[in-house]
């Protein structure tokens, strides 16, 4: 295949799965963090089991499908890192050596994480063209994505211990308030910590440069508006200033100066009265 055409049909593929794509890592959310943080039935996680071999196996259809037809395949594994884990985490699980409850929660957590980082490349790439309420539908996956995997790491070692205590410190936290009544004591949880910390800031300065635009905007176009009349009564004085020198501006383009002057008209020739 030509190297024009497949970047080009790359391009319309990215284009075309984008979407879904950020709607199917939105769903498996719910999906990694339900069967860890409730008491599912034995159906109800069944179902669960199935809806996640079946996203993953559209991720890794279109790993395949990019891979195939990236000019350099392995610069875009690198750059694409998230999709990599996606894929090949599942595969890790039956190890003997990921067998601990540690592990395990290490693995769903990669996961998850994995996923969330898909989900803000492909929003940041649909935010280019649509606007902030992409950016905004990221930070709230992220939020309750961050509040989920501190719920699955501090239930019982930290104070965190109930969705809604998860809730209480993810609010405190990315806001940068920090009440302390609620705070995470493992490794992870302080990450995740960190991470709400500036996804708070990213966020709320993300919403006060697009509030702040909203007034500057408005003058902006009042001072194009007056640049523009300045400009014009500029072109009428010129050609007032041309006028009066008795120069015509060149039709063609050219300076005024190197117009035809016009010709003074002919002296009127007078004839004397005879003498008496």
């Amino acid at each position: 295949m030509d190297a024009v055409v497949r970047q080009k049909t790359f391009n319309s593929f990215e284009r075309a799965v984008e979407l879904p794509m950020l709607v199917l890592a939105f769903l498996m959310v719910p999906l990694l963090l339900g069967p860890a943080l409730f008491d599912l039935s034995p159906e109800l996680r069944e179902t669960f089991f199935v809806l996640d071999w079946f996203i993953w196996a559209v991720f890794a259809l279109e790993l395949a499908i990019k891979t195939y037809l990236s000019e350099n395949r392995s610069s875009y594994l690198k750059r694409n890192w998230f999709d990599v884990i996606i894929v090949v985490v599942p595969f890790l699980r039956p190890l003997r050596v990921f067998r601990s409850v540690r592990l395990l929660r290490l693995l769903r957590g990669a996961r998850l994480l994995s996923f969330a980082m898909r989900f803000i490349h492909s929003a940041g790439v649909i935010v280019g063209r649509h606007g902030i309420r992409y950016a905004l539908l990221a930070g709230a996956l992220l939020f309750f994505a961050a509040a989920g995997l501190a719920l699955l790491f501090e239930r019982e070692d930290g104070n965190i211990n109930t969705l809604d205590e998860a809730l209480w410190w993810a609010v405190t936290t990315i806001t940068t308030v920090g009440y302390g009544d609620r705070y995470p004591v493992t490794t992870e949880g302080r990450a995740i910590a960190v991470f709400l910390m500036f996804l708070g800031i990213s966020l709320f300065s993300l919403v006060t440069a697009n509030v702040a635009a909203l007034f500057v905007l408005p003058e902006q176009k009042k001072e194009e508006a007056s640049l523009e009349d300045v400009l014009k009564r500029l072109a009428d004085i010129e050609a007032l200033l041309i006028a009066q020198q008795g120069g015509v501006p060149a039709a063609n383009g050219d300076a005024p100066g190197d117009a035809t002057p016009t010709s003074d008209p002919p002296p009127i020739e007078t004839i004397d009265a005879p003498r008496p």
